[in-house]
């Protein structure tokens, strides 16, 4: 995912290997980086802005469950790639030359 991208924006959907039907996706309880993600049908989106220079990646857990009650949870990581940044200000000092 992008750095400085809005909350609210997908990072990727999920999907599983035995179809789509019947499935539901949520995070697991606990994960510490998980808190910065939440889900919506199969899409996983962030729930804050994420910086590069505070965090390069998250370690979540994402539990897949089907109606008869079965379930199996799988670790991701989710990469934040840096994005060049314009400077926010300048100082020269001294300011003399």
């Amino acid at each position: 995912m992008n750095e400085n991208a809005v909350s609210g924006t997908a990072v990727g959907n999920l999907t599983t290997t035995r179809g789509t039907v019947g499935y539901a996706f949520s995070l697991v309880d606990g994960v510490d980086d998980n808190g910065f993600f939440r889900i919506s049908g199969n899409t996983l989106l962030l729930n804050v802005s994420p910086d590069f220079e505070s965090k390069g990646s998250y370690a979540i857990v994402v539990r897949n469950s089907d109606q008869g009650g079965a379930w199996t949870s799988t670790p991701l990581a989710v990469t934040v790639i840096d994005i060049n940044e314009s400077p926010t200000d300048i100082a020269l000092s001294p300011a003399a030359i």
